[in-house]
């Protein structure tokens, strides 16, 4: 409904990213029909943006905006050069060029995505190179591209990704203040919590809907589970207690040989098994906790992580200037910071740099550093999971079942 902020949960694989690629027109369904009114226009933020690094921040919000201008031109063009019996097709092409135009607001959509940088705490980086910019910046490009086109329904997938503390507090603010439709995918409770005024459920390809914010959810669902447990259990006492009619009406026939004995037999079978085909289905708790640990060798070592002098920086920006840290083996440590200020560069730089003789990142020698980057830039696509985790320790394919078993994955993935 108009003004209404949903959030969509499942676990995944479920298909949450899939719907919204079917609600904007990338993927068609292979069954049903989806209405949406031809007057509302959709705004879509993916979890993944498309972008050219050499673009600056001012180009990629301006690239719909340059395609739909151009072909405008190209229709103008057209218009003036067509022949006579032409005429009646090309203005209907460029009549809806001229649509396309004035449903962005053509004239005014320079000026609009400049407001937009500087709404979106962006300004003074017109000229910014995409590349150069962190992801929870690349984020924030994306959804103010969206929101130039004015939608009255946003569909957001993953949009806290990459954004730090701050980012996150400015999103929540932001999509309560929108006065359009909004449709959230996101793993983020807080967010979901702070924004979302009902919730979608997608479980075994079936959306159920749930009033009110995420801990609502979880309070209805946890109600609702416990209502289909006790159910099952309730279930399952009838059966049984069927069943052992049923063997002793079997023992008492078998007795007596009775016809009228024989006929309750039959009937109470009969009963039993419509009872089998109605009965109440095991509730399945839980199913979307992890149950993986994440373990590692103990270790004695005094330095797991020390730097000393660090400094980096790009071009004339200085990101670190003779830092310095220590992580002892077998702390736990968080790293926080605005976006753009350097996290994922030190990261990078630890995993490519640091060993027992380098001075400013210096590692523990008997330390092994495993590296989990935003986005997955060692898998291999055209290989199987089981190949990939085989190929990062040896393993029989039995216990690398096992393995991603433990993080949700099952045999047909």
């Amino acid at each position: 409904n108009s003004g209404e902020k949903l959030g969509m949960i499942g676990v995944n694989g479920s298909g949450k990213t899939t719907i919204l690629r079917i609600l904007t027109g990338e993927q068609e369904q292979t069954a049903g029909e989806i209405l949406i009114p031809s007057d509302v226009r959709m705004g879509y933020v993916p979890q993944y943006v498309k972008h050219n690094d050499a673009d600056t921040t001012m180009e990629f919000l301006l690239s719909d905006y340059r395609a739909i201008s151009e072909n405008l031109r190209l229709q103008e063009e057209n218009l003036e050069r067509v022949s006579e019996k032409n005429t009646n097709a090309a203005l209907r092409a460029y009549q809806r060029a001229r649509d396309d135009y004035d449903r962005v607001d053509g004239d005014l959509f320079p000026q609009r995505a400049e407001a937009m940088l500087d709404t979106m705490a962006l300004k003074g980086k017109e000229d910014q190179k995409v590349g150069s910019m962190s992801g929870g910046e690349k984020n924030v490009l994306s959804l103010a591209r969206a929101l130039l086109s004015e939608p009255d329904l946003l569909l957001l997938d993953e949009p806290a990704n990459h954004l730090d503390y701050l980012g996150v507090a400015w999103l929540e603010d932001f999509l309560i203040r929108f006065k359009g439709a909004v449709l959230i995918v996101s793993h983020n409770r807080y967010l979901l919590d702070r924004v979302a005024g009902g919730i979608l459920e997608l479980d075994g390809g079936k959306i159920t809907r749930y009033e009110g914010n995420y801990s609502a959810y979880r309070a209805a669902k946890l109600r609702k589970l416990l209502a289909q447990q006790s159910d099952y259990i309730a279930n399952q006492k009838r059966l049984a207690r069927l069943e052992e009619l049923v063997r002793r009406f079997a023992e008492i026939a078998k007795v007596y040989d009775s016809k009228e004995w024989g006929r309750r037999l039959r009937a109470r079978r009969s009963q039993l098994e419509r009872e089998k085909k109605n009965a109440v289905e095991k509730p399945e708790l839980n199913q979307s906790a992890l149950a993986a640990q994440f373990l590692s060798e103990e270790t004695q070592a005094d330095i797991a992580l020390q730097m000393r002098d660090y400094t980096r920086g790009f071009d004339d920006f200085t990101l670190f200037d003779n830092a310095e840290m220590d992580i002892a083996g077998g702390d736990a440590v968080a790293l926080v910071g605005a976006n753009g200020s350097g996290k994922t560069t030190l990261l990078k730089d630890i995993v490519e740099r640091g060993n027992w003789s380098n001075h400013d990142l210096r590692i523990g020698p008997s330390m092994n550093v495993g590296y989990s980057a935003q986005q997955q830039e060692v898998l291999d696509d055209g290989r199987t999971i089981v190949e990939e985790i085989r190929d990062a320790a040896p393993m029989t394919s039995q216990s690398a079942f096992a393995l991603l078993n433990r993080f949700m994955f099952q045999p047909e993935d």
